[in-house]
């Protein structure tokens, strides 16, 4: 039976695709990007190991301390497994063959103990950035006033210059300006300049070509 096109199509893409990967493949091994790539996932697959027993010879915890963290692991543990048990139980999805297993607590604290730890990172890098910082945390509301009223003033300003334009130009608003092919020339604020003190650096400006 002849081949149909379709069939042929498919197969030439296909080794097409395959000659693709298989050059993208050696320009990894080449460029040493295999190398890389690899390193990644077995540094954070294996490389733990090495890095309690760089640490572990450092550390030297309390009893006690230790003690309380494992009573407060067990609490958490059993609390959650009971109140998650109760939950599954009155949501009404439960069988009665089927009961809240032990396994999906574990899953579900090992889950809750990751995110709070990317949690917890986040607040200690944040705090440590802003006990870190230049700027004082104190006397940030008189900065605060300060800038407020200095851009009150500025509009302001803006306000009255309008005024006085719309009042010498017999005309409500400035305007952009443009040339006879629509390009833009010069903002509303250009027209401006006049009004807020800034007649020098109007004169010199040219009107005829763009900012």
């Amino acid at each position: 039976m002849e081949k149909t096109p379709i069939v042929n199509r498919w197969r030439w893409r296909r080794w097409t695709l395959l000659a693709i990967d298989l050059l993208a493949i050696s320009l990894l091994v080449l460029c040493g990007g295999l190398i890389v790539l690899l390193e990644i996932p077995l540094t954070l697959a294996v490389g733990w190991p090495w890095y309690l027993r760089r640490v572990l010879s450092q550390v030297n915890p309390d009893p006690l301390s230790v003690a309380s963290a494992v009573g407060c692991q067990v609490g958490v543990v059993l609390g959650s497994h009971y109140f998650l048990r109760w939950l599954y139980r009155e949501s009404g999805i439960r069988s009665e063959s089927r009961r809240w297993p032990w396994r999906w607590t574990l899953q579900s604290v090992i889950v809750l103990m990751f995110v709070a730890g990317i949690a917890m990172t986040g607040i200690v890098h944040q705090t440590t950035w802003l006990v870190r910082s230049p700027e004082p945390l104190t006397n940030g509301g008189m900065k605060t006033t300060s800038a407020r009223s200095v851009s009150a003033n500025n509009l302001k300003t803006i306000g009255v210059a309008t005024y006085n334009y719309s009042s010498a130009n017999q005309d409500w608003l400035p305007r952009s300006q443009f040339d006879a092919g629509g390009r833009a020339l010069h903002s509303w604020q250009t027209m401006l300049l006049p009004y807020i003190e800034q007649d020098a650096l109007y004169r010199k400006i040219d009107m005829s070509k763009s900012w």
